[in-house]
Order: C-alpha cells, then sequence, then structure tokens
C-alpha cells in the first residue's frame, strides 16, 4: 500500500466506505425469522448488519492486513502471499477477504466475536480468489 494510505488514514476510510457499500451490493441482508432467535441474538444480529461495525472492522482489518483478526497462521499467510505476489492486485485481494470474513460470519449469525474470524479456511481463501466478482 502506498505510505499515504497510512499517513493520512483517507485511503483506508474510502476502502471502508466501498466495502460496506459492496457487501451492501453482493451480500444482501436477509431478515431471519425473529420469533426463533432469543433477544441476545437479536441484538448481535442487529451489531453485525451495522454498517458503522463493518466500517470500524474492516478499517483494522485493512490497516493490519488481516493480522490481527486470523489466529491460523496458514490463512493469514496465504492471504499475504496473494497480496504480495499480486501486488497491482492487492486491493482486489483485500476486498475479496474481507467479502469472504462477512459472509462467513452472517453464516454463524449471533456470533460478533472474534472465533467467527478464526473460522476462516485456506480453502475459503483459495474460492475467494478464484471465484468471479
Amino acid at each position: 500500500m502506498p505510505a499515504e494510505y497510512y499517513s493520512t488514514l483517507k485511503g483506508v476510510v474510502v476502502d471502508a466506505s466501498i466495502l460496506s457499500d459492496f457487501v451492501a451490493l453482493r451480500l444482501p441482508v436477509t431478515e431471519p425469522d425473529e420469533s426463533q432467535l432469543s433477544s441476545e441474538e437479536q441484538a448481535d444480529l442487529e451489531v453485525l448488519d451495522d454498517p458503522a461495525h463493518l466500517a470500524s472492522q474492516s478499517i483494522a482489518w485493512f490497516l493490519c492486513l488481516f493480522s490481527r483478526s486470523l489466529e491460523d497462521i496458514g490463512v493469514l499467510l496465504l492471504i499475504w502471499d496473494y497480496v504480495l505476489l499480486t501486488q497491482e492486485r492487492a486491493p482486489e485481494v483485500l476486498f475479496r477477504v474481507a467479502v469472504g470474513a462477512v459472509h462467513k460470519q452472517r453464516q454463524f449469525r449471533g456470533r460478533v466475536d472474534a472465533e467467527v474470524e478464526s473460522r476462516v479456511t485456506e480453502r475459503d481463501v483459495r474460492e475467494w480468489m478464484h471465484r468471479t466478482v
């Protein structure tokens, strides 16, 4: 990433905004049957679908290249390999992983904690890299 990306943070804020719009287009929120959810699960869903939550989460993802959120070092190194080996496509790689992580979070609805991000596997990342956008 260019030096300005980290010094002024304008780039990362713009990327977070773009990710929010991209997630809204690619992963529309489906309303679950609220009668089957506890009040705690409903509150967790509201947090997951809140654009401010996604923005703060994605800023951390982009600034640290997922190093603070992915526990599996193999998955992290695979993402970094994609970023470093395809430098001109690095932003695309980061967006693909971020959208994939959001999708993974929604699969485990009601689990807002960091454990959701630790469920991202090398297979997931490889699939996200080869899927057409």
